[in-house]
């Protein structure tokens, strides 16, 4: 089941320290159309708050607001794992 936009917002800005660190994970997510995922997000010098909130429309325009992107996140960063699953 998808999550909310604004829980989802706050755990990817929580958890990603940089614009940098979310566009390699989306940039490397296992999806065929990841190249038209990131080719759609502003450049990572934007602020992070406007960043994230670009890389999540798109993550919910590509239906991937789904469990195996949140277990990716688990496998990323396993001492959240409280954080991250619902």
């Amino acid at each position: 089941m998808p999550r909310s936009p604004k829980p989802l917002y706050d755990l990817l800005l929580a958890l990603f320290r940089s614009n940098d660190n979310l566009f390699d994970l989306l940039a490397n997510y296992d999806y065929k159309q990841a190249a038209n995922l990131v080719a759609a997000l502003p450049g990572t010098t934007v602020a992070p708050t406007t960043f994230t909130m670009q890389a999540l429309q798109q993550i919910q325009a590509h239906g991937l607001d789904n469990a195996q992107f949140f277990d990716s996140l688990t496998q990323q960063f396993p001492g959240r794992r409280p954080y991250v699953l619902p």
